[in-house]
């Protein structure tokens, strides 16, 4: 059996549809028809891309910027964690001393036994003064009628001329003058029993006042017609 020097696939192929080769044969190995030099080759050292005698110029290399922001936007993070992870670590180291001052507080007490000494506290009171009011001069006056024997007396008058005017008025007759007035004191009006002499007479007590009013009565046999004191005067 004798095959074609070369089919469709090649050289040395056989065409399509061509049985196998018997056991022991091998298709001959194919041969370059186109030599380096020959036709349709470019002579040594010259080829597409490539000047003569030489290599032509290097591809372009790829930009790194991408791997670099890479780096810098995992350092970027990194940094972050760390300003986290220490925040949160002062946070808690911060509560946890506040816990432990707050606890301490709360649970330190003092306890103090009662003294068995007692101390009454007097609050300051400023001492009472006792106003004592001016003394007041009150004024008294007996009034006579010698002729008629009427009498008029005033007591406890402001003035002199009031006690006086008081007495001739209660006294009721044109006849009555003013015969005896006193201050802060009492007096006494008598008459004899025997011609009706009159005697009167003034002192700080009424029975020492009626005693002089006595004296001086000239006719013997004295009565006492009228006594009266002043009220700021306790006789």
């Amino acid at each position: 059996m004798t095959y074609p020097p070369q089919g469709p696939g090649g050289p040395g192929m056989p065409p399509p549809g061509t049985p196998p080769p018997p056991p022991g044969y091998a298709y001959p190995a194919p041969t370059n028809p186109n030599p380096a030099g020959g036709p349709g080759y470019p002579p040594p050292g010259q080829g597409p891309g490539f000047g003569p005698g030489g290599y032509g110029p290097p591809p372009p290399r790829k930009s790194n910027g991408g791997v670099i922001a890479l780096i810098i936007g995992g350092i970027a993070l990194v940094a972050l964690l760390l300003v986290g992870l220490g925040t949160f670590a002062v946070v808690t180291l911060s509560g946890k001393k506040s816990d432990s001052r707050a606890s301490s507080t709360t649970t330190t007490r003092w306890t103090t036994a009662p003294s068995p000494w007692t101390t009454t506290y007097t609050p300051y009171r400023p001492p009472t003064t006792t106003t004592t009011p001016a003394s007041r001069n009150l004024f008294g006056a007996f009034s006579v009628s010698i002729p008629t024997g009427n009498v008029g007396w005033a007591i406890n008058s402001a003035t002199q001329s009031g006690a006086e005017s008081l007495a001739n008025s209660k006294c009721g007759v044109s006849s009555c003058s003013s015969v005896l007035w006193f201050r802060n004191a009492c007096g006494a009006l008598a008459q004899s029993q025997n011609d009706a002499s009159w005697g009167w007479a003034w002192s700080t007590t009424r029975q020492a006042a009626i005693n002089k009013a006595y004296g001086y009565v000239r006719g013997g046999s004295p009565k006492l017609i009228v006594a009266k004191c002043t009220s700021n005067v306790s006789g």
